[in-house]
This record gives C-alpha cells, structure tokens and sequence, in this order.
C-alpha cells in the first residue's frame, strides 16, 4: 500500500500489491505535507488568509486539525512539509509568515509544531525550521 501526490489537486491511494488506485480527496490546493505515525496522510490547505492543517482518515473524509494566519501576498505559506513521526507525534514546522508588522501577525504562528490524538496540536517552538528526523 503506498500514497502518491498526483497533481496539486487531488490525493491518490495506491495498493502496490494489486496496482488498484483510489482518489482519496480532490479539493483545489490541497498539499500532501508526509505520513502521520498512523499511517494516515496530513494535508495542507491554503485558502484566504490561513493554512489548514487536515489529516485524512479514509477516503473521502478529512479531519480539520488546525489552522494558521499566513499573509495574502503569499500563498504558499503556512504550514511547510516534511512531517516527522515518532512516539511523540507528529512533527511539522510553519516556516513562512509573511511581512509585518500586522495587528494579528501572521509572523506570530512561525515556529514548530506537535500534533498527537492526546494533546492536539501545539506550539512547542519559536524558531523557523523543518523537523528533519524523529527525536529518541
């Protein structure tokens, strides 16, 4: 069973053992940002002012886990790829906040993230970077 990215569009399952391919979501702008430690796979959702973060947990049928400001200058900000999963959660970084100042900053949200089913999604640090491998 594998997971591939087709177009920016739409979410594909492929089962490696029977080649059989399942369209698991098609919404405009949806970004496959890695694997959740459940093996289910966390999206990105940029629309107006936020970045959605959305895990999908069957075909058709995501969950909306989180959201955060980015600027409408820039489109592509927001939550940024790889997630990393260990026993913790799950790892992710918002990398891109857009200019500043504001009143409601989007520069505030920078930093990374940790997401597990317990504790939800929370700020853990300030600093800009990428998770780039499981802490043990």
């Amino acid at each position: 069973m594998g997971l591939a990215d087709s177009k920016p569009d739409q979410l594909l399952r492929i089962d490696l053992t029977t080649g059989n391919e399942e369209t698991w979501d098609r919404e405009p702008g949806i970004v496959l940002l890695g694997i959740g430690p459940d093996g289910l796979p966390v999206l990105k959702l940029n629309s107006g002012d936020e970045s959605t973060l959305l895990r999908v947990t069957q075909r058709g049928q995501t969950e909306r886990l989180f959201a955060v400001p980015i600027d409408k200058l820039n489109p592509g900000g927001g939550f940024e790829g790889p997630v990393v999963s260990d026993e913790t959660g799950t790892w992710l970084s918002v990398v891109d906040g857009g200019p500043q100042p504001r009143a409601d900053s989007p520069a505030r949200a920078v930093g990374i993230y940790m997401y597990s089913k317990s504790s939800g999604l929370r700020k853990v640090s300030d600093f800009p970077g990428v998770p780039v491998g499981p802490l043990n």
